[in-house]
């Protein structure tokens, strides 16, 4: 009870069985933690990347020396969250999107075979297409990783 506080147990009357039920309800409010800031590792091939970690390390901070760093590393980690939302958030949307316009620039060679024009746009969807592919692919084996 201790561990969960937000779930009550009731015991009910047995009726005509030998056995008593309980009725566990959880409560709505269930305590809020926040998450543990987990570094994404495709964030570092991202080109802004290391201009990211050095505007956030930059930063004049107060304090004696360790706490010079923690303030720094947290200032980098704030820059590097706002950095992995822009550009890794709805991975999956994004590779639908890169399948839909794959899809798109397919349908159109089906009338023009020889154009180049369309080559290049088919061989850039499919190099878009593959580059999220290795992206979710590579967060979901680091998060099957960390837990």
């Amino acid at each position: 009870m201790q561990r969960f506080p937000y779930v009550v147990a009731k015991v009910l009357h047995p009726g005509f069985s030998d056995h008593t039920p309980l009725a566990i309800t959880m409560q709505s409010s269930t305590p809020c933690q926040a998450k543990p800031f987990r570094f994404i590792n495709a964030v570092a091939g991202l080109a802004d990347f290391l201009k990211v970690v050095e505007t956030g390390w930059k930063v004049y901070v107060q304090g004696h020396h360790m706490d010079h760093i923690w303030n720094k590393l947290k200032n980098v980690k704030k820059k590097l969250k706002k950095l992995n939302t822009q550009e890794f958030m709805n991975v999956g949307n994004k590779i639908k999107a890169a399948r839909a316009r794959l899809q798109e620039i397919q349908s159109l060679t089906d009338d023009n075979l020889f154009s180049s024009e369309i080559q290049d746009d088919e061989r850039e969807a499919k190099q878009n297409l593959e580059k999220w592919n290795m992206i979710e692919e590579s967060i979901i084996k680091q998060k099957a990783r960390v837990h």
